[in-house]
């Protein structure tokens, strides 16, 4: 294997443990505030989803993804950027800060007043962290990155817990969220190493911002959009309703963007050193695709097959009115990862322009849907967006693919048989569903089920990507052991 490739794989597992250690952690925890918490508690946190989203990309900016990409970065261009975060935290926490009158009374909602003011000191706490960061990952070290995340989210899990336990309600939210940006700063800056120098660029700035502003109008673009049907349901559905819908979209979206954004986070620094040459750009992204569907496909279209086991199991039946809302956004969900690494593309070819042209195509037939669909009710609005969202990741197929050579058809074509065996371990999981048994035995079984006959059907058909993740362990484990 190359050095590149071991330098991927590396950093694959590293950054896939920081993912999926943090998000276990986050996961147990979840499961504790969903019993201590109401429907209600959560649907009032979501109302500020839109804000706190939108505030975190321009204090980020999309400076860091440029630092990754630059091939040489001084201390001046650290603290250039890092001054330049720090500013605009302050400045955005200041403008939500005398916008939070407006947005309790866009709710009709009083008690957001103060929840918001508090919640938006996470945008100058945020930006400490974010130069810190980088530094790490443009070293490579994901390794630290991992122990960052795990520790911090144990912080903050505990938090939100003891705040639930003595009755904080919706604060215990509020509280988690803000002690876990605090711890993760805390770490960042004991490990990286890394201090903010007195000097400030214009000129770096002016070099950064020809790629940051691209990626800083597509941040903002994508954060009103994706929080934006939370907006809508909380305006003119009850706040239960926003509370299950964040809570449906919440599971949805954790093992999507998750594997997603642990082959983003990893492969983009690496793959940005080879993106003059097209041709190893596709056999890489052609890897990545394939492994990634391996293991996100089944999790999702399983979870689908599952959803009422599931969401009793997890959140008690309290929650049950989420799984319709839930079962519509796994049909998107499941081509989540094939959006994000097509998209990818453009990032390591520096196409921030036709990035945001499709990105800006997306929003317009969200809109429409929107427009069309509202009166209707809440589950109609939500296929709406679905819709929309699978027209966008086959647009960003056709598009992203042209610039290495990388059609829809074969996209599609290296994704069949990976497809099938997903819809056999789906009809599995579902059979064993319809046993009349104990709910949490039943879960457990599907589980079972689901994990066994998706690895026999994946040997069965002599997938790629299975035989592949084989070869990896096995390597890992001689590795370790010699």
């Amino acid at each position: 294997m190359s050095a590149l490739g071991t330098k991927t794989i590396n950093s694959v597992f590293w950054v896939a443990c920081e993912r999926f250690g943090a998000l276990f952690v986050q996961f147990c925890v979840t499961l504790v505030l969903a019993r201590l918490l109401s429907p209600e508690d959560y649907g009032l946190l979501g109302m500020l989803a839109l804000f706190t989203a939108v505030g975190t990309v321009f204090v980020d900016s999309g400076f860091n993804q440029a630092l990754i990409r630059k091939e040489y970065v001084s201390n001046s261009d650290y603290s250039t950027v890092f001054y330049t975060n720090v500013i605009l935290g302050v400045c955005i926490y200041l403008l939500l800060f005398f916008l939070s009158p407006y947005i309790a009374l866009f709710y009709n909602i009083p008690e957001l007043e103060a929840l918001s003011k508090t919640l938006f000191i996470m945008f100058p706490i945020c930006a400490l962290g974010i130069v810190q960061e980088t530094v790490l990952i443009r070293a490579c070290k994901f390794k630290s990155i991992a122990l960052i995340a795990f520790i911090s989210a144990i912080i903050s899990g505990f938090v939100g817990i003891f705040s639930a336990l003595n009755g904080y309600g919706v604060w215990a939210l509020v509280y988690q969220q803000l002690s876990l940006y605090i711890s993760r700063n805390v770490l960042l800056w004991s490990i990286a190493h890394w201090k903010p120098h007195y000097t400030f660029c214009v000129k770096t700035l002016r070099e950064l911002s020809n790629f940051s502003l691209s990626l800083l109008s597509i941040g903002f673009i994508n954060n009103i959009f994706n929080h934006i049907y939370t907006l809508i349901i909380g305006k003119y559905f009850a706040v239960q309703e926003a509370g299950f819908y964040n809570q449906a979209r919440l599971l949805e979206e954790t093992p999507a963007t998750l594997v997603a954004g642990v082959v983003h986070r990893a492969t983009y620094p690496i793959l940005s050193q080879i993106q003059e040459d097209n041709n190893r750009l596709k056999a890489g992204y052609k890897r990545i695709i394939s492994m990634t569907m391996f293991v996100s496909l089944p999790i999702l279209a399983g979870m689908l097959a599952m959803a009422d086991n599931l969401f009793i199991v997890l959140f008690s039946e309290k929650w049950l009115p989420s799984v319709p809302i839930f079962r519509i956004l796994c049909i998107y969900g499941i081509l989540y990862p094939l959006h994000v690494i097509n998209t990818n593309i453009l990032r390591v070819k520096g196409k921030g322009r036709l990035f945001l042209i499709l990105e800006i195509i997306k929003k317009v037939l969200m809109v429409l849907g929107i427009v069309l669909t509202l009166s209707h009710g809440m589950l109609l609005l939500i296929w709406s967006s679905v819709g929309a969202s699978i027209v966008a990741v086959f647009l960003n197929m056709y598009f992203c693919g042209r610039l290495i050579n990388y059609s829809v058809k074969e996209q599609l074509l290296d994704l069949s048989k990976n497809c099938v065996v997903t819809v056999l371990m789906m009809f599995v999981v579902w059979c064993i569903g319809q046993i009349p048994q104990n709910v949490y035995i039943l879960f457990f079984l599907q589980i079972i089920s689901g994990m066994l006959s998706y690895a026999a059907l994946s040997y069965f058909f002599k997938l790629d990507s299975f035989e592949e993740y084989i070869l990896i362990v096995k390597n890992r484990f001689h590795g370790k052991k010699n």
